[in-house]
């Protein structure tokens, strides 16, 4: 029994001796994608970009970390109706990621991870012909889950990252009425985008 434990307590101090640490930092980026809806006669326009900024922090050991992430970040969508106009709708949310992830060969990482997104705000701007008057963040659910994956580099305290983002659950409610359309309107929505951040490392322990 005592050998084991001996064998345990080395076993552990070897794996600890290859720890990472844990790693606070700050981020910020842009996106650039599209959106679906369901509205008859609207269709996708072309990609457009938003913002993001935010915190994470890093729990490495053995090459695999755990990232969890917090990130105020803004969706944004065109959408047309030939020969009648465009209209853009924003999205603001509260992002939480919890990334899994392996370091490969030192600076180059790997990882994957859900994301769950909470509706801050909502607002549409466009031509009024296409406009809804009473477009609103009610048209959307409070709270949805999306995933990302992506690689990294770390460049000493600097952190690069491109990874595709997506939705897994419906982000907008159905049979919503709406003054632009006159009936119960289909505000379902997905996303598919890619996101480039910069990040920094601020605290390692």
């Amino acid at each position: 029994m005592k050998k084991l434990i001996v064998l345990g307590l080395l076993l552990l101090t070897g794996a600890f001796s290859y720890a990472q640490g844990i790693q606070l930092g700050i981020r910020a980026g842009v996106n650039n994608g599209t959106m679906s809806t369901k509205i008859p006669n609207i269709v996708e326009g072309p990609v457009q970009n938003g913002l993001l900024v935010g915190a994470f922090g890093r729990v490495s050991l053995l090459g695999f970390f755990v990232q969890p992430e917090i990130n105020y970040s803004t969706r944004k969508a065109r959408f047309e109706q030939v020969a009648v106009g465009q209209f853009t709708n924003t999205l603001n949310y509260i992002d939480i990621n919890a990334m899994f992830g392996y370091s490969l060969i030192g600076v180059l990482r790997v990882n994957v991870g859900p994301t769950l997104m909470t509706l801050v705000s909502a607002s549409q701007e466009g031509d009024a012909a296409l406009k809804d008057g009473s477009y609103s963040k009610d048209f959307y659910e409070a709270s949805a889950w999306g995933f990302q994956a992506g690689v990294g580099f770390d460049l000493g305290k600097l952190c690069i990252d491109l990874r595709y983002d997506t939705n897994l659950t419906n982000m907008g409610k159905k049979n919503m009425n709406s003054t632009r359309f006159g009936y119960p309107t289909d505000y379902s929505t997905g996303y598919s985008m890619y996101t480039f951040t910069l990040g920094y490392k601020i605290f390692k322990l």
